[in-house]
Formats: C-alpha cells, sequence, structure tokens
C-alpha cells in the first residue's frame, strides 16, 4: 500500500526508530520499493566524538531562501549535531545524498519512486541518537521536506502576496470521476480552478493570492500541492522615504496635490484622521471663548466700580 502510494504521485519521509531491526527494515520496507538499504549501525570513531555533517547540498530546494549561496563545507559542520548513532545508509546512483556524514555514510537521502518520492533520515529524531532534534535546523528541514514531498512538484514554489500563482503538478495520480480542483485560501475560503495541460503536468494559475499563508490544492480529499505566500520583503522595510519618494509614489496612483496632507513629527495620527473623516470638533473653541467673555464681564464691572443707584 505503501509503494503503491509513492508510486502515484504521493511522498514518504522515513525515520528508523530506536527499535528498528536493519534485516526486517530493508525486507520489509525499503528493499520492495528499491530505496538504498542499511547496513546496521554506525557511530563515531573513538565513541564520544560521534558523526557530523560533512556535506550538505545547499542548491536543494529545501534549502532555498534559508542559507546563503557561498556556505559550504565549514557551514555544514557548523549547523551539524552531535550524532552518537545512525544507521549505515548508502547512496545508489538512483537517489540523491542531501546531507552526508563525516563516514562517508548518507544522513538524508532522497529518491524518486514511480511519481512520487521517498526522503530517508538515518537517525531516528531521539536524544539517545544524538542532539538533532534539539538543534534549530531540525524544525525547519521537516516542515519543508513534508511540504516538499506533499507539493508533488519538483521544488518548493514560493510566491508573494499579491502575485500571480502558477504551477504545475506533476501528476495527480488517479482521482474519482468528477473531483474538482479547489485551491484553498488560508482564511478557509474555497475557490474552484480548472488546470491547464503542460508537458510536465498540469498547470494551474491563480490570479491573485490575498492573504500571507498556507495555499493547498486539492481534488476531492486528496492534496495535490501545498505552498506559501510571503508578504513583499519591501513591506518589511522601515527606512524612512524620502519626500520626493512620496511624491511620486502618490502620482503614480493617481493623487494630487490637494488630496495628500504631511503631518509633522510628533502629531496625533488618529485624530487628524478623525478630523479629515468628521471635520473639527469647535465646541472646545467655544467653551473657551464663553470662560474668555465671562472674564472680561467680570473684569469690566470691577473696574467700573461703586455702588449705582437706580432711580423709579
Amino acid at each position: 500500500r505503501i509503494r503503491s502510494f509513492v508510486g502515484a504521485g504521493g511522498g514518504l519521509v522515513i525515520f528508523p526508530g530506536s527499535e528498528t531491526d536493519p534485516a526486517n527494515y530493508n525486507a520489509r520496507l525499503l528493499e520492495p520499493m528499491n530505496l538504498p538499504g542499511i547496513r546496521g549501525a554506525a557511530g563515531g570513531a573513538d565513541g564520544e566524538s560521534g558523526l557530523y555533517f560533512r556535506e550538505i547540498d545547499f542548491d536543494h530546494p529545501l534549502f532555498s531562501t534559508i542559507f546563503e549561496k557561498n556556505t559550504g563545507t565549514e557551514d555544514a559542520r557548523r549547523l551539524s549535531p552531535r550524532i552518537i548513532r545512525s544507521f549505515d545508509l548508502r547512496a545508489t546512483p538512483r537517489s540523491r545524498a542531501i546531507i552526508t556524514l563525516s563516514n562517508g555514510g548518507g544522513f538524508f537521502l532522497e529518491q524518486a519512486v514511480g511519481s512520487g518520492r521517498a526522503a530517508i533520515f538515518s537517525c531516528a529524531p531521539v536524544l539517545a541518537w544524538g542532539d538533532f532534534p534539539m538543534k534549530g535546523l531540525f524544525a525547519p528541514l521537516v516542515y519543508r521536506t513534508v511540504v516538499y514531498l506533499a507539493s508533488g512538484t519538483d521544488r518548493l514554489e514560493q510566491f508573494t502576496v499579491g502575485s500571480e500563482a502558477s504551477f504545475t503538478v506533476r501528476r495527480p495520480g488517479a482521482l474519482p470521476d468528477g473531483a474538482r480542483y479547489a485551491l484553498h485560501i488560508p482564511d478557509g475560503v474555497e475557490e474552484f480552478i480548472s488546470p491547464s495541460p503542460s508537458g510536465a503536468g498540469l498547470l494551474f494559475r491563480h490570479p491573485l493570492l490575498p492573504l500571507p499563508g498556507h495555499y493547498s490544492l486539492t481534488a476531492g480529499n486528496a492534496v495535490l500541492s501545498l505552498f506559501p505566500a510571503n508578504l513583499r520583503p519591501e513591506e518589511a522595510d522601515l527606512t524612512k522615504a524620502e519626500p520626493a519618494e512620496v511624491d511620486a509614489f502618490m502620482a503614480e496612483r493617481g493623487f494630487t496635490g490637494e488630496q495628500v496632507r504631511r503631518l509633522p513629527a510628533g502629531d496625533q495620527l488618529p485624530a487628524r484622521i478623525t478630523e479629515a473623516r468628521f471635520g473639527m470638533e469647535l465646541w472646545k473653541y467655544c467653551v473657551g471663548l464663553v470662560l474668555l467673555l465671562a472674564l472680561v464681564e467680570m473684569a469690566v464691572n470691577r473696574h467700573a466700580g461703586g455702588e449705582k443707584t437706580i432711580e423709579a
């Protein structure tokens, strides 16, 4: 069932367990799927220092936008956990070693299985085998691996809010009759979309991604693709814009000089917005004027002084 699922375009992530039997592991799972077998357990040369990362394939889509392009062997060692125990996993001509260990074995391998993919880790994610679960690389690597394998694409698609989404699904596999393709937006809205055939599979387009978050493409109950939509990087730039840049920005969007009002530094923005919407409140000034007139009247009366006789 696992082989059929992956072969039809599914994704599989394999972590060994603390009590995994290598012979059973190979015979029941890896060999039937033509995946690289394991050769027993391996550890550090002296039993104390353990193993570490020797090479990381930083060009792999899993690491896109995470690391700089100039990363190399020293960065692999810096990012490496201390691995006390690991299965001896070796890449084959059909597989791709994404992370290799200091003993030459593979830590993380990827291989195509039919229309799908499988990813294999050689180390159990438990502290008895090393501190991999405690490293900062653990969570993003596992998360991005799941998204990468579930996306059904050759790369992790990433888009920005307000842009068009265009992505290809290799092969959706067997779908129920009458299944409709739906794009699920982060706020829970479901939009039905129609694909266009392409040489690589089915091409899907969405004219505008409205919200940041994760989008999923489904057909019935099957998830065909996942991809994120991020905010534009320039929206996080807090550098103060020059007045000329602001004027050019407003002019491009059709605002005239009479429609734009600049506030001095330290002015109360909420108060100015309320004033622009509802007008200026005059009652405060009227109360002040009444009090001023009352004081003037008192001063005039006091200046006149004396008693006055009113004749009938």
